[in-house]
């Protein structure tokens, strides 16, 4: 089946869409790998620094994260992933960063709010996008209350078996660094897988996407927008978080819809981390659906 439906994306100009997802898969690509070779820089330069001011500081982790996420398009949730992938932050800041995020979503509301025929204002976005901030905060807590009291495992971060001592004359070891850091670490382990996550994940759903009409998905019951608000939102991108963004802002959907959207989905916030761990990737997005179905139904019932 989906073999017809890459067939049929080709023949109905679906070669230029592929030539545009390569684009944007290696300029995202690009974006991570350079923060993830600033990340290693500041890990070995201000490690102790880190470590005492962020990493033994669950709740300094927990606001940066949230302000990381908050920051529109997914250039601060990649800055969040190169965070914990190096073990700066901990399973609930990643929580925090993915659950504030809303990825390219937010250029398009704050391009919805300059225009008059729709009632999406300033005002609206600065409830949604404090309410994400707050939660972040809050259930990023209470992510790594759950993860050490159950003792569920995550992926131990990645580290550099030793490094040559440093010169306090010469900022930084570069023979070391392009070999050891940028070389077996970043490249050798992770950009690459990286790289096929983020083209695959974009290539299946805009295939998916050429194909069913995502509007028709709507429906009169909320119950069931609701969860299919939590579901669209586990896609590790971008594009068809729109609809509810859309119908939204048309005064066809309650704020709690939109806010269980927002909560799940993470733009391409994600997709590095799936090339560093997909049990983690799992955890977080598992996490992250179930407390927007719990904040989203809450606010049904109270009629928002």
């Amino acid at each position: 089946m989906l073999a017809n439906l890459a067939h049929s994306f080709i023949l109905t100009g679906g070669w230029i869409t592929f030539r545009k997802i390569l684009f944007v898969s290696l300029k995202i690509t690009g974006i991570v790998f350079i923060l993830m070779i600033i990340v290693e820089i500041l890990e070995i330069r201000a490690k102790e620094w880190l470590e005492k001011n962020i990493v033994k500081r669950s709740f300094v982790q927990y606001l940066l994260a949230s302000v990381l996420g908050i920051i529109p398009g997914c250039s601060g949730a990649f800055l969040a992933d190169s965070f914990y992938m190096s073990g700066v932050f901990s399973f609930g800041a990643m929580t925090a960063a993915l659950i504030a995020t809303s990825g390219d979503e937010a250029f398009v509301m704050l391009a919805m709010a300059s225009d008059p025929t729709v009632s999406f204002g300033i005002g609206q976005i600065a409830v949604l996008w404090g309410a994400l901030f707050l939660l972040g905060i809050l259930f990023g807590a209470i992510g790594d209350t759950i993860v050490s009291r159950l003792g569920i495992q995550v992926c131990k971060k990645c580290e550099i078996a030793s490094h040559p001592p440093y010169d306090t004359g010469r900022w930084i070891h570069l023979p070391h660094f392009l070999t050891k850091h940028i070389w077996e670490h970043i490249i050798k382990k992770h950009i690459w897988k990286i790289f096929l996550w983020l083209f695959g994940s974009i290539l299946v759903i805009e295939v998916l996407d050429s194909s069913f009409n995502l509007q028709q998905l709507t429906t009169d019951n909320l119950v069931l927008v609701m969860l299919l608000a939590g579901v669209v939102g586990i896609a590790p991108i971008s594009g068809p978080n729109l609809l509810f963004l859309t119908l939204f802002a048309k005064g066809m959907l309650p704020f709690s819809v939109l806010l269980v959207n927002s909560i799940v989905q993470d733009g391409h916030g994600l997709l590095p981390l799936l090339g560093f761990s997909l049990d983690d990737s799992f955890k977080l997005k598992f996490y992250n659906l179930v407390v927007g179905y719990l904040v989203g139904f809450l606010l049904l019932s109270l009629g928002l």
